[in-house]
């Protein structure tokens, strides 16, 4: 930890003391902490992908003919799933092979949706090598994402050797709000968390009817604030170098429909699988209307499963996910017919209920994702049914770990849900940037000396490195 603080504080000031050297030192810096957290085959991996596409870009832009083009993005497509099918699925074949996939998941879809931009137009090949690096390797989303588009991202890392120190203080204000936001969300909420959690699927067998609910709304929780604590700290992080990322988290948990939750959550992945899947196959479809949509919703949710694991339970988690806004299309009708009859269409209390609807049922399917195996998964679904008096009882659970760490968990968890209900981070971290310098650096301060007073002490990884 401390060698990352010092590598980003040289990185920093070299970055704004020779600017036309920028894109050189963040592509350095982008391939040296991806090696660190990934392996050197790994990095190769991404060094092959990014001499592949670079190449296959322009081979693309040069051929008009839609067979060529098609030609090579099929070679495109097969350059970057071939090594994410083999890491994958490759452990479930081979005994005792165990290795990482951490990245691979994320460039080879930015890899993807470039070619396929640049076929369409949305995009123009970039010329400059070290820039086309970059855009695929910049360290900040390397690991967890957001998935960028070359139409978003390459412009600002084009753009950076035009920086100077007159930018530094308004990018760093910036940049330590969501930093620190991210920090806070993984080490102090998150982490804190995680062995509630643990304590549940190690023993589910003990938690039965209604007591299941609370650890299973606890992951929900802990899956959220360390995913987005990741994302939040990338976008600071990206941010002191004058780059703005796609923000991959919209309040989700604050969804009134299944539909809305993706538009919340994952951002990046859900508008790449809106845009290179199921308006493919929706398309291609288009005379069988209704069917088409229902259809293409299905695969989409079938293929983002599969992007999360190989195992059965994803499978299901995407089918699940898929599914609930098949149903709800089919009912949207009758719904809205009876909500008109109440009464209720601009009543809050609707809107609140269908946020608790959707809320637990995002939580059912999380079960699957955490869930070591099928089995695990159906057991704590048949006990969240049941009910048995020798079950612990919800005192003994939220105290069974440590009564000051469910305090200060649940504290956590409230200012946080408070602060996304009352504004949003984007709006805030602006109305930071006016206010005096002497007072902003107070709240960093007093956010920062709450991150490492409350913080959890021992490394935890997060979640979505595994994908």
């Amino acid at each position: 930890m401390f060698i990352s603080i010092i590598s980003l504080i040289l990185l920093f000031v070299c970055f704004y003391t020779f600017p036309q050297w920028n894109w050189f030192f963040l592509l350095a810096v982008s391939f040296g902490f991806y090696w660190s957290m990934a392996g050197t085959p790994l990095l190769i991996t991404l060094m092959l992908i990014i001499v592949a596409t670079y190449f296959l870009g322009h081979a693309i832009k040069r051929h008009q003919t839609k067979p060529a083009q098609k030609y090579f993005i099929v070679v495109g497509i097969a350059i970057n799933l071939l090594p994410l099918l083999i890491l994958k699925y490759a452990p479930h074949f081979v005994p005792n092979l165990h290795w990482g996939i951490i990245g691979v998941s994320f460039f080879t879809f930015q890899a993807i949706a470039y070619l396929i931009d640049i076929s369409t137009e949305l995009a123009e090949p970039e010329d400059h090598f070290g820039h086309y690096a970059l855009y695929l390797a910049f360290f900040p989303k390397v690991l967890q994402g957001p998935i960028e588009r070359a139409h978003d991202l390459l412009p600002q890392l084009k753009s950076t050797s035009q920086i100077n120190w007159k930018n530094c203080f308004e990018n760093l204000k910036y940049a330590l709000f969501f930093i620190l936001l991210g920090a806070f969300k993984k080490f102090v909420v998150a982490d804190r968390i995680t062995p509630f959690v643990d304590e549940f699927y190690d023993h589910h067998v003990e938690y039965m009817g209604p007591l299941a609910l609370i650890p299973l709304c606890l992951y929900s929780f802990q899956i959220y604030f360390d995913f987005s604590g990741y994302t939040d700290a990338a976008l600071g992080v990206a941010r002191l170098f004058g780059v703005k990322l796609t923000d991959n988290f919209r309040s989700p948990y604050f969804a009134v429909s299944v539909a809305d939750f993706w538009r919340r959550w994952h951002i990046s992945l859900s508008r790449w699988l809106m845009d290179y899947l199921y308006k493919p196959i929706s398309f291609s479809l288009r005379k069988q209307k209704t069917f088409s949509v229902h259809f293409a919703i299905f695969i989409t949710f079938l293929v983002c499963g599969l992007w999360h694991g190989t195992t059965f339970n994803f499978v299901i988690w995407g089918c699940l996910h898929g599914s609930y806004i098949i149903l709800a299309g089919i009912t949207a009708r009758p719904r809205s017919i009876l909500v008109q009859k109440l009464g209720l269409k601009k009543s809050p209390f609707l809107s609140g209920f269908n946020i608790i609807i959707t809320f637990l049922l995002i939580t059912l399917t999380w079960i699957f994702f955490r869930a070591e195996n099928i089995y695990t998964s159906l057991a704590v679904l048949q006990n969240l049914f049941c009910y048995n008096n020798t079950s612990y009882s919800k005192e003994q659970f939220l105290f069974k770990q440590d009564s000051y760490d469910a305090i200060v968990m649940i504290v956590s968890l409230i200012t946080l849900f408070i602060f996304e209900a009352v504004t949003e981070k984007e709006k805030f971290a602006l109305q930071l940037r006016r206010v005096p310098f002497l007072l902003s650096w107070c709240l960093y301060s007093l956010l920062l000396f709450v991150i490492l007073f409350f913080s959890v002490h021992g490394e935890k990884k997060f979640i979505y490195f595994e994908f």
